[in-house]
């Protein structure tokens, strides 16, 4: 019989819900009538209800203790090594996160995952989820290598003939060839395109996806091949399923490698640094999180991200109080190869601020204007910059991946 929390482990399968179905309300009422104490299933229910609350407010140090309060409860009733501890593991990882206790955060991160590996089957497609979950965990802390090896473990089940659970390894395989192709353009490695290739054949060539999945799939594919400055192959892909319809307008992707992000730092602040150099940070400054040693957050800017650290010493002090209310309207020219020039800039910041805008738009890349009849055309290009935190990026959408890679240039810049 099923524990009555196996069915709370749906909250750690967030990435992949399907994996885990709903359990019957009944089922889980008669396995607790038979195999947990009055006592324990009353404390079980208050600590949960706690946690939620507490999580829920940005409480987390609190939220720490009372989620150790309820590990230790299932720990006696389940015992130490159950799977019924995984919600309390995830807790745990975001609150330490958010704390910056990146190094205790990191610890119950792999806990999770060998106690998947302990209590799956190595065919289950949920411990492919937990792998997964070390991956993009590895892959956001700079480890990009111990990443790479679960993206490529994930690949090899997935593709094992003949499937065994075709609809979940289908799923987790694109899902695994999306974090490979993030891990490989965020360390500035090569060909992170062709992951995103095989992603688009199984999309592009599966009656189970929708016409809006399968487009999107498209424009990921050819917009990190224009990033690896393939952009020839990539607007002929996107010229060719035009039909007649109406022009592709340009879009903004950002810089191609970590060394782009160093270069627009360094013509603003004249140091020595050798910006051709790849720099990563330890361990222990893992994820995508601001050090509560530094005045600012790790990324400013939106839609072009940029360092905060870096930025806020280029605007006045008076400035850096009202980071809201800054602005500047970039109007700037995209060519037939995908780089800004003729860029102008009207705006309350610093001309010093102004100037590191430019240079960080002059070593980014844009998908071009490509007409109805699928000619590549230069194109005027507006927006407004403003000096707030960007959103996360999204692993689904190639377009927002610069933040990430900004972010960990940003970490690791020698400016």
């Amino acid at each position: 019989m099923i524990r009555p929390f196996i069915a709370r482990i749906i909250v750690w399968f967030t990435l992949s819900p399907f994996l885990v179905e709903p359990l019957p309300v009944a089922a889980l009422t008669d396995d607790v009538e038979r195999s947990v104490d009055y006592y324990s299933m009353e404390s079980l229910m208050v600590l949960r209800a706690n946690v939620f609350e507490l999580m829920a407010a940005k409480k987390y140090a609190e939220a720490v203790q009372s989620i150790q309060q309820l590990q230790a409860v299932i720990h006696r009733v389940y015992g130490v090594d159950s799977i019924q501890q995984a919600d309390c593991l995830v807790w745990l990882i975001e609150a330490y996160s958010a704390l910056n206790q990146f190094d205790s955060a990191d610890q119950q991160q792999e806990f999770l995952f060998d106690l998947s590996v302990r209590t799956f089957d190595a065919q289950d497609p949920r411990l492919q989820v937990a792998r997964l979950r070390l991956a993009d965990w590895h892959q956001r802390s700079l480890r990009y290598q111990n990443a790479l090896a679960l993206y490529e473990e994930i690949n090899e089940w997935a593709e094992q003939t003949p499937p065994l659970h075709a609809d979940q390894q289908r799923e987790l395989l694109l899902r695994s060839l999306q974090g490979e192709a993030l891990t490989r353009y965020t360390a500035g490695f090569c060909c992170a395109s062709n992951l995103l290739r095989r992603a688009h054949e199984i999309v592009s060539t599966s009656d189970q996806y929708a016409l809006e999945e399968k487009e999107m799939a498209l424009r990921n594919y050819t917009h990190l091949l224009i990033l690896e400055r393939q952009q020839d192959k990539a607007t002929s892909l996107l010229a060719s399923r035009l039909n007649g319809q109406s022009a592709i307008a340009p879009v903004m992707l950002g810089v191609s490698r970590p060394q782009d992000v160093f270069k627009a730092i360094a013509r603003v602040t004249y140091q020595n640094a050798d910006p051709r150099k790849t720099y990563y940070i330890p361990k222990n400054h893992t994820v995508i999180q601001n050090d509560p040693a530094l005045a600012a957050p790790i990324l400013l800017g939106y839609p072009m991200p940029l360092c905060g650290k870096n930025l806020l010493k280029m605007l006045k002090p008076s400035d850096r109080r009202r980071l809201a209310d800054l602005y500047i309207d970039v109007k700037l020219h995209i060519n037939n190869e995908g780089y800004a020039d003729d860029i102008q800039m009207k705006g309350n910041v610093s001309v010093k601020a102004r100037r590191y805008l430019k240079y960080s738009l002059k070593n980014s890349q844009f998908r071009p204007q490509i007409s109805a009849t699928g000619e590549i055309d230069s194109a005027q290009f507006e927006f407004r910059q403003r000096f707030t935190a960007p959103e996360p990026s999204r692993a689904r959408d190639v377009a927002s991946w610069n933040r990430q890679l900004t972010s960990h240039a940003c970490q690791a810049s020698p400016f």
